[in-house]
């Protein structure tokens, strides 16, 4: 392999201090572009107060419990306050990955490897960590951490899992320097969007052009190795990879982001990405979507759907031969949408009901918080610094409709969409698309 060189051209993300809705929609979601955004996004989170430490070059196991002093938005980074992460957290149980291996630890018993300093400390990441969920199904009652910000409001994702499951899309994720995420994409080309609360991340993206050149049919990535994260900067990844003639060309397209604490990205449809901490880094992640990137995801299903049915083609010829008279299609239909939930927790039926519930019910604000198991759900709008001038946080009906009815059109008429599992989600999609009269069928 050839390590490239200076004279390698370097592509660039927009970074902006801060942006309005619809500037943000107009060239990032319909552009399906990323952008850097800086801390005035999210400069009223509780986190930033209690979760950050000393401001410095070294990490302070022993900071205080709260910095309540002023919040520091500049270039650097901070150390992580355990203190407070312990007393508030210490005995939620969270999902840690070691060197790709994942299991369930206390935080406390997290933190306590941590500040040990030994060669297993540093390989512990913290990862998909459903802390918001995790508060809200408590008897605990706090000041929530964080809000969402307002330009990533119209979250089709969250606004059905919070409504309708015990599960989300939300997560923080925790680590100390070195600890990454290895090349891919989000779940059926989601978006997501990420905020550095402490610490500083490197990141590679590569735009959906340049997928085929960096994934194989198997579902290796060219990340699968050490290829990006051996980097020792930005401009030091090889030129040529042995096994990936095209890689030159990803390579050309390829943008390399270190984003500083307090600063969010937005990580568009379909883009394949890894990510490296810089320091010990806390974050707070979304994965998400909306009408903007509806026909990508469509898609995404169309193909994973195939991809399970090609894998059991013998399992369809031995319900054919059983069923000689017909009526073996139910039952194989059944089978791969088990299985394509338990690979990816999604199936036709979560797509449909995701669209349904954000047609009945489209939130153009957030909740500030969720409490399914308290008599009155507070729905109180969020504090932020996103420009007040933008009159709303979602497109229009008209917009929302032209994206959906070609791929509902298309299920229906497919042999997934004939099943009989789907005739009345299929007839509901109908009248609140204003489709009664001309049957997607």
């Amino acid at each position: 392999m050839e390590k490239g060189t200076s004279s390698h051209r370097r592509n660039t993300v927009v970074r902006l201090p801060n942006i309005s809705y619809a500037e943000f929609r107009s060239n990032h979601l319909v552009l399906n572009q990323p952008v850097v955004i800086g801390p005035d996004l999210i400069q009223n989170w509780a986190c930033l107060r209690y979760w950050r430490g000393a401001f410095s070059e070294e990490e302070q196991p022993n900071a205080a419990r709260a910095n309540t002093n002023k919040i520091t938005l500049s270039t650097g980074y901070s150390s992580p306050n355990f203190d407070y992460m312990l007393e508030d957290y210490g005995e939620f149980v969270v999902p840690v990955d070691e060197d790709g291996c994942r299991s369930q630890k206390s935080l406390r018993e997290v933190i306590d490897i941590w500040r040990s300093n030994d060669a297993k400390g540093r390989r512990l990441y913290v990862k998909d960590w459903h802390l918001a969920l995790q508060l809200e199904k408590s008897d605990v009652r706090m000041e929530p951490f964080y809000t969402t910000p307002r330009i990533f409001a119209d979250d089709w994702m969250n606004n059905y899992y919070l409504e309708k499951t015990d599960d989300d899309f939300r997560f923080v994720y925790m680590g100390p320097e070195g600890t990454f995420t290895r090349l891919h994409r989000d779940v059926y080309t989601s978006y997501s969007w990420s905020t550095n609360v402490v610490g500083r991340k490197r990141w590679w993206l590569f735009p959906p052009e340049v997928t085929q050149y960096i994934t194989k049919p198997n579902g290796e990535t060219i990340g699968d190795g050490n290829l990006l994260r051996d980097a020792g900067d930005a401009e030091t990844v090889y030129a040529t990879v042995e096994g990936w003639p095209n890689w030159p060309i990803a390579r050309e397209k390829m943008i390399v982001v270190e984003q500083e604490e307090g600063e969010s990205i937005f990580v568009p449809s379909g883009w394949y990405h890894q990510v490296l901490n810089l320091t010990f880094c806390i974050s707070i992640n979304h994965n998400w979507s909306n009408s903007h990137n509806f026909e990508s995801m469509y898609h995404s299903m169309v193909e994973a759907t195939r991809r399970v049915e090609d894998s059991i083609q013998d399992v369809k010829e031995l319900l054919q031969k059983r069923s000689s008279q017909g009526g073996w299609e139910e039952e194989w239909h059944t089978i791969t949408q088990d299985l394509l939930k338990q690979d990816s927790g999604w199936d036709w039926s979560t797509l449909l009901a995701m669209v349904e519930t954000n047609l009945k019910y489209p939130r153009e604000l957030p909740p500030l918080i969720i409490r399914r198991d308290a008599q009155e759900l507070e729905m109180t709008e969020q504090v932020s610094c996103v420009k007040r001038n933008d009159p709303k946080m979602i497109p229009d009906r008209k917009f929302m409709v032209d994206k959906i009815i070609p791929c509902i059109t298309h299920f229906a008429q497919s042999e997934w969409g004939r099943s009989s599992r789907y005739g009345q989600l299929i007839s509901r999609l109908e009248s609140l698309l204003g489709n009664k009269d001309n049957r997607l069928t």
